[in-house]
């Protein structure tokens, strides 16, 4: 323990104050934790170490330390002030940023919101006039709820059925605990899983670019200038939409070449093509790979990075049925992969949560478990080809006898030393407990439906999979997996396989809160068989493998991730970033908002500046 708290002594990482002393604390701190919560002070199996999988899980709690050394050095709000203004270039934190601090005091998380930082940046190159003026226009699109703040109010109008009216309730509930610090706004809302906001890259630089006054001047031109909003979110007339009346589905080649567009030009997205779904692209995934596993979770989900992924995802296969929106709009919405502009808020849903299992994690079956259902959208040769779904499917239940996967086993000769092999993928699925099939045909449109039914089956759908250890959790057609939260929370083991990013990506660690899975599944047979093990099951490759399996460790990043989603991962902690997100938007459409800020004064107090009155 002592050499560990040393180590920690010796990074220094805050400009603040002796963060020597500060690390040093948070180790011993980090320790008792570990002590009284998990019965361990650190989490070691090291004696296994040749196995990679056991080091990634040994590095992920190091790697957590750390960054929660980062994300709540502020102990007070005059060093949270502080933080801020050199985390964000000397700039002014925003108006009622005490207020926040307040309402954030018990939080894990006060100086580490890169997500908003991220989301926000490309607005700074527009006119908070013309912010505003899209803002409403876009409100008035199809498929669009909106909320609005005026004086401390807050009223809605949802776009969709009872089930989008719920949870912009939710929202809704959630902002009137903070309203009266914020500023008058309008907020359009996308309740859809599918992010909209798809400029290229090229429009974007232009807009941060170009003279604002000039670049205002243009935009006007496409957006009303009144609003037929009304507090209470009801349209005045019936005008139409400037962006997407009457828009039909976007082509689902079309589409990838409007992500691909929004990627900068020096990504291997538009400079190196991939068009084989069959071909393994070893150039995409290195970059956050350590041999075959996953190990840099928040680089993995860069998908301008990854030519190939256009070709193994639904999400980009699939015809659109939302309308893409081409230009740079303020919407905001629970989730998107990297290319997109929207920008991220939580949805609670809490109509969708059900509790846990009573079980413990030793009485849950040593299973690997999915179940998946067929969306909306048309099924052809490239989805039944590239689909997550199906290719999930075809590795693991219908493989061909040409298909191999590599393993990482124990060599024939020694337990203790692990080397990889190549092994045929119906071999490697028939040696572990793994339980995947389709439950839900319904949706199914086009005219491979019953080619597909008759070749995957049908599951029933009354299984609980939280009964099991460890459950895959896989993209849905057009956003991340519905069960990932709630899973997490729960007593069983996430496998997370996603291109996704919502408002607690950045908080979650892979390997301690949950397992990655590479989105391709190249490696999901060496990762599972670590945690369940070979021995006593069938041969692979003619032999005995004789793979113990690592129970306790699976225990443990249950166990982590049940602890951290208390903490880190509640309806409280979603209020948090909501109020955050707020006053950074409520500061970027102020007229003044070069100007305004909650700034510490020469003296040592503090000057908080008002939101200015729109007329």
């Amino acid at each position: 323990m002592f050499a560990a708290c040393l180590g920690l002594w010796i990074c220094e990482t805050s400009p603040i104050t002796p963060v020597s002393i500060l690390t040093f604390l948070a180790g011993a701190w980090f320790s008792i934790v570990n002590i009284t919560q998990l019965d361990d002070w650190i989490h070691l199996s090291r004696q296994d170490k040749l196995h990679p999988i056991n080091d990634l899980i040994f590095e992920a709690q190091t790697e957590h330390n750390r960054w929660l050394i980062e994300a709540g050095t502020s102990q007070s709000l005059p060093v949270a002030v502080k933080v801020y203004e050199e985390r964000h270039a000397g700039r002014a934190a925003p108006p009622n940023f005490a207020e926040w601090y307040e309402y954030a005091a018990e939080s894990p998380v006060k100086d580490n919101y890169k997500q908003i930082d991220e989301d926000l940046a490309p607005f700074w190159g527009v006119t908070p006039e013309d912010l505003r003026r899209r803002a409403k226009a876009l409100a008035e699109e199809p498929g669009v709820s909106v909320i609005t703040i005026k004086d401390g109010d807050v009223g809605r109008r949802a776009s969709g059925g009872e089930d989008e009216g719920r949870d912009l309730d939710e929202l809704v509930e959630m902002i009137q605990k903070f309203s009266t610090h914020l500023a008058d706004m309008v907020l359009p809302i996308n309740l859809s899983p599918s992010p909209r906001v798809l400029p290229s890259w090229k429009d974007v630089q232009l807009q941060n670019q170009t003279d604002l006054g000039s670049a205002a001047n243009l935009m006007s031109k496409r957006w009303p200038e009144g609003s037929s909003i009304t507090h209470s979110g009801e349209r005045r007339d019936g005008q139409e939409s400037p962006l997407t009346a009457k828009s039909p589905l976007t082509p689902a080649s079309k589409f990838r070449q409007m992500q691909q567009e929004a990627c900068p030009p020096n990504s291997r997205a538009r400079t190196r093509q991939h068009w084989s779904f069959e071909q393994f692209c070893t150039a995409c995934v290195k970059h956050y790979s350590r041999g075959q596993l996953l190990s840099d979770f928040q680089r993995s989900l860069d998908v301008c990075s990854q030519p190939d992924l256009k070709h193994l995802h639904e999400f980009s296969l699939a015809d659109r049925r939302s309308p893409v929106i081409r230009q740079l709009v303020p919407l905001f919405g629970s989730s998107k992969t990297s290319e997109f502009r929207d920008i991220i808020l939580p949805l609670p849903r809490s109509r969708l949560e059900k509790p846990d299992m009573p079980w413990q994690f030793s009485r849950r079956y040593d299973n690997l478990f999915w179940r998946g259902a067929v969306g909306d959208a048309d099924i052809n040769g490239q989805t039944l080809r590239g689909s997550q779904k199906f290719r999930l499917l075809h590795l693991l239940n219908k493989p061909r006898a040409q298909d191999r996967v590599t393993m990482v086993l124990p060599k024939a000769d020694n337990n203790e030393s692990f080397r990889a092999e190549s092994v045929s993928a119906a071999e490697a699925s028939r040696a572990l407990p793994i339980s995947v099939g389709m439950t839900d045909y319904s949706s199914c449109t086009g005219g491979d439906c019953e080619v597909v039914k008759f070749t995957f089956g049908t599951e029933a759908d009354t299984e609980e999979a939280l009964e099991y250890r460890y459950i895959l959790l896989t993209d849905e057609d057009d956003g991340p997996p519905n069960e990932l939260l709630r899973t997490i929370r729960s007593g069983s083991v996430p496998f997370v396989s996603t291109i996704f990013r919502a408002w607690y990506t950045e908080r979650l660690v892979p390997w301690l809160h949950f397992v990655p899975i590479d989105i391709r599944y190249h490696a999901l047979h060496t990762t599972f068989s670590y945690f369940t093990g070979t021995r006593d099951r069938p041969k692979i490759n003619n032999r005995e493998t004789q793979l113990l399996g690592r129970e306790g460790d699976g225990e443990w990043i249950s166990r982590r991730g049940q602890k951290w989603a208390e903490r880190a991962l509640s309806k409280n902690e979603m209020e948090i970033y909501l109020f955050r997100l707020l006053l950074e938007w409520g500061r970027l459409i102020d007229d003044r908002r070069d100007e305004i800020g909650y700034r510490r004064k020469h003296g040592g107090s503090f000057e908080n500046d008002e939101w200015t009155r729109q007329r």
